[in-house]
């Protein structure tokens, strides 16, 4: 009774000055920067806490008092340490950033000043960026509070990103594993800060920050989705892990639309855990914990479909379309076996020995084996349906990290344990941290070690030809007052038609207005009918791609027009040229005569000739404005 009473006096003193924060601050400030500060602050605080909700459900927050002041100095270092790395790599980069890893960032930058001059109208965008748009603004209103305070630099972007989300990612993976490890090895307490540094030495976690994807939120409640599961006996019906459970499968779906992979990774993984529970269980109690478990999935199903059918049926829809699959196929390298390979580069071979060490240890345990079998199973199923669309690329690891390195540090652990496991233990560790340092410090090896550790550099990007783009960017700006229009024929990281709009950030969100969006992937995209209305073209020598040449015909063949003399260069003047990186030389043609039917015709076959099963995207869209 007088702990209620304490909390209740708690909660009054900070409502009440909560109040008088907003109260000051409004006769400072317009009322559209309150409102803008209460949803910023709102939003925040919804979001934090439901991760505290989760974490102490899960009797996280208890297994964290219990640990040692040494062990939480040691990873505070750590943690500290990450961040300097960080910012050290971040301070010495040269680089134009675009596409995926540039628009968040512009995206966030935009949200965090539009958010506090219009909070309403950013809401109501925010809503239809989620039922309609691939990369949503939800991500980005998390973060418009702390970009607008700390300042909205790359590394500071960066750093933001790393300590929202990543940061609470440790604390997940960390209670995943120190759950199933006293699940197996009753009242063992591992040592923590070994493996948590066994954890922020795994360069799959910097990778996509160091790049400026925002897919951490979506880890982050990834990780404690897999936390709530490795605490939940779903032998009993738990209503509150039920619905935290739907809550963070769904902020991961919200978050980036890939994450759906996972979750369904995770959703039949539970299934195949709870078959096997039940096939364990007595005769006697086999219905009651069927009905239990029919109850909880009731519970989480309709939490998580409530919303999705009632506000984000939009969403619901988009991502269930056929169309994504063969939109996206252009990203895929290889077959099953070359992704699984290249899976296994990314991480670093050692990585992985360690982590099947620990689906060994956790499936020879009576204790661990439901466990394993659904870390196992989601991690299975939660790639082999990734692999099946595309490739994935630096962001898309993220969900394959949390089953890894939950079993990674399980077989840390298991060789620690084993008979003479401490020095094989010292041995693993320094292997991992190897792992890490060679990435960080990259040195060509005098004996050639193939995949044992990892292919990935945490490095900064650097490229020398900033000023050669810039004046290009400047160049195209002039055209504008002309009212001129550009149309960019290449689609590489040297150059493309975003890299331009982007040549200034983050002092200028868009460099440049007349430049069109190109057509970067054929059946993602289709054939592009601001090519024939554009007055000036952009050609990269040689053809620039980023995918291939099977995958972007709309850049190959259009630029190849141009590179040989043919056809269609004959409606075009050449003005200038730019040498940049790679001994690529960008030519600028401006128009000087229509294109006629003859030459839209001549347009149709080219195309036709590869994709005529899809004349929507293509052979119906090229023709003649009237």
């Amino acid at each position: 009774m007088f702990m209620m009473k304490k909390v209740k006096k708690g909660w009054c003193f900070f409502i009440t000055g909560f109040g008088l924060v907003v109260g000051i601050i409004s006769s400072f400030y317009e009322h559209n920067k309150i409102l803008g500060v209460l949803i910023c602050v709102g939003i925040m605080f919804l979001f934090y806490f439901f991760v505290y909700l989760v974490l102490k459900e899960t009797r996280q927050t208890a297994r964290m008092k219990s640990w040692k002041r040494t062990q939480k100095v040691i990873m505070a270092v750590l943690y500290f340490l990450s961040n300097i790395l960080i910012l050290s790599v971040l301070l010495k980069e040269r680089y134009i950033r675009f596409w995926d890893f540039g628009g968040y960032w512009g995206v966030a930058i935009e949200i965090s000043d539009l958010i506090f001059q219009q909070p309403i109208q950013t809401l109501q965008n925010l809503y239809y960026s989620i039922n309609a748009d691939e990369y949503n603004q939800l991500i980005p209103c998390i973060l418009a509070l702390p970009l607008r305070v700390l300042g909205k630099d790359f590394p500071m972007y960066a750093l933001i990103i790393y300590n929202m989300f990543i940061s609470f990612t440790y604390i997940a993976i960390l209670g995943c594993v120190e759950s199933l490890i006293t699940l197996i090895d009753c009242n063992v307490k591992p040592c923590i800060s070994a493996l948590f540094a066994a954890i922020i030495m795994i360069p799959v976690f910097y990778l996509p920050v160091l790049l400026g994807y925002l897919d951490a939120f979506a880890l982050l409640n990834l990780s404690l989705s897999y936390l709530i599961v490795c605490n939940f006996s779903f032998a009993k019906v738990e209503v509150k892990k039920d619905v935290l459970l739907a809550v963070s499968l769904l902020l991961s779906m919200l978050g980036r639309r890939y994450f759906l992979f996972a979750v369904l990774g995770v959703g039949i993984g539970v299934i195949l855990m709870c078959i096997w529970q039940f096939l364990l269980a007595s005769s006697e109690n086999k219905k009651s914990f069927l009905f239990n478990v029919m109850k909880n999935g009731i519970v989480i199903i309709g939490t998580m479909l409530i919303p999705l059918l009632v506000f984000f049926r939009g969403f619901l829809i988009n991502s269930s379309k056929g169309t994504i699959f063969v939109a996206y196929s252009a990203y895929q390298s290889g077959g099953m076996i070359h992704n699984y390979q290249r899976l296994v580069v990314y991480y670093g071979a050692i990585i992985l020995f360690i982590a099947v060490i620990g689906v060994m240890y956790c499936l020879r345990r009576k204790k661990g084996l439901s466990i394993g079998i659904f870390l196992l199973s989601s991690f299975c199923i939660s790639t082999y349906l990734f692999y099946k669309v595309q490739s994935m690329g630096n962001h898309h690891y993220y969900i394959t990290i949390v089953p890894i390195m939950i079993f990674a540090c399980a077989g840390g652990y298991a060789i620690y344990r084993a008979s003479y496991g401490i020095h094989i233990f010292k041995c693993a560790m320094c292997l991992i941290a190897f792992n890490f340092i060679q990435s960080v410090i990259y040195v060509n090896p005098v004996v050639n070690l193939g995949s044992l550790f990892t292919n990935q550099r945490i490095a900064p990007l650097i490229r020398d030809d900033i000023p050669q783009i810039q004046r290009m960017v400047n160049d195209i700006d002039e055209l504008a007052e002309e009212g001129k229009t550009v149309y960019i024929l290449s689609s590489s990281t040297i150059l493309n038609d975003d890299l331009v709009r982007k040549a200034y950030m983050p002092d200028k969100l868009l460099a440049v207005q007349n430049v069109y969006v190109s057509s970067h992937v054929d059946l993602r995209d289709g054939f592009s009918r601001d090519f024939l209305n554009a007055d000036v073209i952009l050609i990269a020598d040689p053809v620039q791609y980023h995918l291939g040449e099977e995958s972007q015909r709309v850049i190959g063949l259009l630029a190849e027009e141009f590179i040989e003399g043919r056809e269609l260069s004959s409606h075009y003047s050449y003005i200038k040229d730019y040498a940049l990186e790679g001994n690529v030389t960008v030519s600028m043609y401006e128009k000087n005569r229509e294109f006629t039917e003859t030459d839209c015709e001549y347009l149709r076959n080219m195309f036709d000739m590869f994709y005529s099963d899809y004349p929507d995207l293509f052979h119906n869209r090229i023709y003649r404005d009237h």
